[in-house]
């Protein structure tokens, strides 16, 4: 297999295929996701490297930043640079000493008993978030293609799409649909997440940290991520599939 040049988050490939029933060997090419090595820089220090798909990278930065609990808004973002597979973010007064916290501490550790806590009046029908979902697995257009990503996105309370990500990873993929929404001055209580992957312990923090207070997945929550949701009040649905 020989990867030859990435689009839009996919990259073509050489390989042999070997057909099964008639016991053919021919040379194809296909796509695969594209995946690399992404560093985030925080005011000149190195803070993480993800294992992602290349794009969006702006959004996925300030995402991140939202969901580990290092900045509440855009507003403590001072600039971000895109400089290859590097992104370079300056941040402006408490979020400098929280990014100091995240240098410290492990990104998955238990949340507090107030940090994450959410507090929304939003309400959403069943039907909004089946639609949701099916507008989510509509717009995997890198999944359909390779079936190697995951999907996310925010949407309102009546299944209208805010922003929308495909990832290698799913906590990316949330990630970036959470930094293009804010991006676009959503506000994330009035918002809800739909997701392609599990709703783990992980993923429920994420969500839960930036104050989101549904997520809704095709796939199952885990026990963990359900403990998590019920102490901190956000409301998890599992396999959604219409």
């Amino acid at each position: 297999m020989r990867a030859l040049s990435p689009v839009d988050g996919a990259m073509r490939v050489r390989a042999v295929k070997y057909e099964g029933r008639s016991g053919v060997v021919v040379s194809v090419e296909d796509e695969v996701a594209e995946e690399a090595l992404v560093r985030l820089y925080v005011d000149g220090e190195h803070v993480a490297t993800f294992t992602s798909t290349p794009t969006m990278l702006r959004e996925h930065a300030i995402g991140f930043l939202l969901t580990e609990g290092v900045v509440g808004g855009v507003e403590e973002v001072e600039g971000v640079d895109v400089r290859g597979l590097e992104v370079h973010v300056r941040l402006r007064g408490e979020a400098r000493r929280r990014a100091e916290d995240l240098k410290r501490r492990a990104l998955t550790g238990p949340l507090s008993a107030t940090q994450g806590c959410v507090a929304s009046a939003l309400r959403v029908k069943a039907s909004a978030i089946v639609e949701a979902v099916e507008r989510l697995n509509e717009g995997s257009q890198v999944y359909r293609r390779t079936g190697g990503t995951h999907a996310a996105a925010l949407f309102d309370a009546e299944a209208r799409l805010i922003a929308m990500a495909e990832d290698v990873g799913r906590h990316n993929a949330l990630d970036k649909a959470v930094g293009g929404a804010v991006m676009r001055g959503a506000k994330l209580s009035e918002a809800f997440m739909a997701v392609t992957g599990r709703l783990s312990y992980e993923l429920v923090s994420k969500v839960a940290r930036c104050g989101i207070p549904l997520a809704a997945s095709i796939s199952a929550p885990t026990s963990l991520g359900i403990e998590l949701a019920s102490r901190c009040g956000v409301t998890l649905v599992g396999f959604v599939r219409g």
